[in-house]
């Protein structure tokens, strides 16, 4: 939770910025079921930073915390893995991963 006290929301809305603005399906997902990247790290108290590099370029990461993402959205963890291991092709297509 420290890391959300440290970085304000100014911050992070700076570093979103300089983010190219494609939307991928796993960002929509997050953006579907806690409201915004930002409101997901206080959700699961991870830093924005963690949220924007599942989303970027190491998703399987979010598995972690599948756990809490189930017990606080309205997803099942076939629909999360499902979200995971689409963007993870993403990734690779893009040469990322």
């Amino acid at each position: 939770m420290k890391y959300l006290i440290n970085m304000g929301e100014s911050h992070y809305q700076k570093i979103m910025s300089k983010r190219p603005h494609h939307k991928n399906d796993l960002k929509k997902f997050i953006s579907k079921k806690f409201g915004s990247s930002l409101k997901c790290a206080r959700i699961l108290k991870v830093s924005p930073q963690t949220v924007i590099n599942w989303h970027s370029k190491n998703p399987r990461a979010m598995l972690k915390f599948a756990p809490e993402i189930v017990a606080k959205c309205d997803t099942t963890w076939t629909q999360l893995a499902g979200e995971v291991l689409a963007r993870e092709d993403e990734l690779k297509k893009e040469g990322v991963l």
